[in-house]
């Protein structure tokens, strides 16, 4: 028997309903799960030194970041991956164009959250990489053994097209990588604007927007918006493109020659995701 025009309706209403939320999931993780990451982080920035109203120093530079590496998890303790392999296919750094290899490029170490604290780091072998290295690795893998802050807030949520979310500070500091001792995030906002089929995954689409502030005596502010897109299944990042401006100010020297140090520019922050679930 035909269907009846009100029960067409209800079935297109209903697809046109599921296509304008998106309710978000838990991913367990498990030994063997991969991720592959290209991260990209450019800084333009003019800055100006004064004693007093005496400018004694104009410069402009250009600063450039690159990393492609693979995340392999190698231990899970509850839902938290505590042991990974990390390798790095590139690692490239650039001041005013001059690019240089980082000593991690081509390399692969095997990180361990010992505690909150405590990351261990090692090269294959099991001995201590060099100290430059090591901070390296330090600063990609700061988030190991951690909960996703984007998991806590996400999962369990169905969240409209439209609909802004705001994350809670502390989240919003371990959601985008923020080391408290150079800076702390204000406001992270969210805002669905579309969801999306890639690859067999609905993924939403959002509207980031992001302000963080200087820590100690460095005053620094800084303010980007761009596009997020999170797999909704997994509440992981698939992709970020983010920019904006960026200020910084802060006394330097000793108290013979001390001067002011003043700086305006524009960040971008690029990165693309790609994931392998042992399970799959």
């Amino acid at each position: 028997m035909p269907r009846s025009i009100a029960t067409l309706a209800l079935l297109a209403w209903s697809a046109n309903a599921a296509a304008q939320t998106l309710t978000f999931g838990h991913h367990a993780p498990a030994v063997g799960d991969a991720v592959q990451q290209s991260v990209r982080v450019e800084m333009r920035l003019e800055s100006t030194a004064r004693q007093g109203a005496e400018v004694i120093e104009s410069t402009t530079s250009a600063i450039d970041r690159e990393q492609t590496r693979r995340v392999t998890a190698t231990e899970v303790t509850g839902k938290r991956v505590v042991g990974a392999e990390v390798r790095f296919f590139n690692a490239t750094a650039a001041r005013d164009g001059a690019a240089e290899q980082q000593p991690i490029a081509g390399k692969a170490y095997l990180c361990r959250r010992e505690s909150d604290e405590r990351l261990t780091i090692t090269t294959p072998d099991g001995q201590l990489p060099p100290m430059n290295e090591y901070e390296l690795v330090t600063r990609a893998m700061e988030s190991l053994g951690t909960a996703s802050p984007l998991a806590e807030y996400l999962a369990g949520r169905t969240v409209r097209v439209g609909e802004r979310l705001e994350l809670p500070a502390e989240l919003a500091q371990r959601a985008l990588g923020f080391d408290s001792r150079m800076g702390e995030v204000d406001r992270f906002v969210l805002k669905l604007t579309r969801v999306e089929d890639v690859e067999s995954r609905r993924v939403g689409r959002f509207e980031a927007e992001i302000e963080a502030h200087g820590a100690s005596s460095q005053q620094m502010r800084l303010i980007v918006a761009g596009a997020f897109q999170i797999d909704g299944a997994t509440c992981r990042i698939v992709s970020a493109d983010l920019s904006g401006p960026i200020a910084m100010s802060g006394a330097r020297g000793g108290k013979v020659g001390a001067y002011t140090l003043d700086g305006k520019g524009k960040m971008r922050l690029a990165l693309k995701a790609q994931y392998r679930d042992a399970r799959r």
